[in-house]
């Protein structure tokens, strides 16, 4: 693959470069509208650029070449990359997330799902502004109300 761009500058005390590819998907892949892999390979170095690891991740998008540049998917990706480090910061602080004791099997990523799912929630249906640990007790102390908001009949 040819590598499109780089990226770098200090975070959290330590420097991120980022190569990012594009390339077609094989017909042989079968997998429903994907046009385009994108390949993002993030090096972290201390700033002193002494390189302390290397991650590759590999995303799957329906846009084709001519409707997204690699810039333009890194932004997409890095976009999202930034909702999600938005919501562990919520369910951390809210819920406590990191000191959950639970740890083993699927448990700890369907809690975490749920707990994305009552955040989204909440922020669809109110102000974006809101306290989300408020409308968390608020909700828990009217089940008829997050059913409600849920579109679940309050009868089964």
């Amino acid at each position: 693959g040819l590598c499109v761009r780089k990226t770098s500058g200090p975070s959290h005390g330590r420097i991120d470069r980022h190569r990012i590819w594009t390339a077609p998907v094989p017909p042989t892949i079968t997998f429903p509208n994907a046009k385009r892999y994108i390949i993002v390979e993030r090096e972290s170095s201390t700033l002193a650029d002494v390189r302390t690891s290397i991650e590759t991740r590999i995303y799957v998008t329906d846009l084709t070449q001519n409707q997204a540049s690699p810039d333009h998917l890194y932004r997409l990706i890095t976009g999202h990359w930034s909702i999600e480090n938005s919501l562990h910061w919520v369910r951390d602080v809210t819920y406590d997330e990191d000191r959950s004791q639970v740890r083993t099997g699927t448990t700890p990523r369907v809690l975490a799902t749920l707990r994305n799912l009552a955040i989204s929630i909440i922020r669809y249906t109110t102000d974006r502004a809101i306290n989300i640990a408020a409308a968390t007790r608020h909700l828990a102390r009217q089940p008829d109300t997050t059913l409600d908001l849920l579109g679940i009949p309050r009868r089964l």
